[in-house]
């Protein structure tokens, strides 16, 4: 099968994929993803809404929320991801010098968080004026708000750059499979500083849509057979590749 670059922008479409032999593992990067940052600059504020996730420890505390939608993949039979990667572009910074960000897996019991709009996310409340976060403000408890474990930690040092955290942990990928395909509650990641500065990214409600955040999943179908992948969104690609 010969190796294609799928583009889809604002339509739903159906990609027909057919295995012949042996196949490698196949990509598909997301990037119509919900975010926003949770602040106590402003602890009752709508912040999904920015163009900004905007991750600080200094001078306050910022906490950045992303969902990315993988039910597309639901479709794939036999379905096993063997890894994923956030990608973020950084444009802005309080200070110079480098800062650590770890990313997290946010737990279920904080499913419903949104984005923008009515009971939007804030720093108070999970839903605004109607249900607090599950341990405390800010998504802030290890262990109730958010997974302890550390997925990756990625330190910045510059701007107008890309930033990537890499997902390795065998359970947070049984975790992807499991959003994929229905069995377990999708509420996204937390990003959360370690150092004492301030990093701007590109969120996904940034005019320039190549800018926005990105997921790429890797994962290998059922060998041998025709899958179909309904695919819907925004900037969604699929990039097929043979074995060498």
């Amino acid at each position: 099968m010969n190796a294609k670059n799928t583009i889809i922008a604002g339509m739903a479409v159906v990609v027909v994929l057919v295995a012949g032999g042996n196949l490698q593992a196949d990509e598909i990067v997301l990037q119509n993803a919900e975010d926003t940052y949770l602040t106590t600059s402003s602890t009752t504020s709508d912040r999904g809404n920015s163009a900004d996730i905007e991750l600080k420890a200094a001078g306050g505390t910022n906490r950045g929320l992303l969902r990315f939608d993988l039910t597309s993949l639901g479709s794939v039979a036999n379905l096993q991801i063997t890894g994923a990667k956030l990608e973020l572009y950084a444009h802005a910074s309080g200070f110079s010098g480098a800062v650590n960000i770890d990313l997290h897996e946010v737990l279920p019991a904080n499913d419903g968080w949104v984005d923008t709009g009515t009971g939007y996310s804030c720093w108070n409340y999970k839903n605004h004026d109607t249900a607090n976060w599950a341990g405390s403000n800010g998504c802030g408890t290890s262990g109730t708000d958010y997974n302890a474990t550390v997925l990756d930690s990625c330190t910045t040092t510059t701007l107008n750059t890309w930033y990537d955290w890499t997902i390795t942990d065998a359970t947070m990928l049984d975790t992807l499979e499991a959003w994929a395909n229905g069995t377990s509650t999708n509420a996204g990641f937390l990003l959360r500083y370690t150092t004492n500065n301030r990093r701007n990214f590109r969120s996904n409600e940034y005019a320039t849509a190549s800018f926005r955040p990105k997921l790429t999943v890797t994962y290998t179908p059922e060998p041998a057979t025709m899958a179909l992948l309904g695919i819907g969104g925004i900037g969604l690609i699929i990039r097929r590749r043979r074995r060498a």
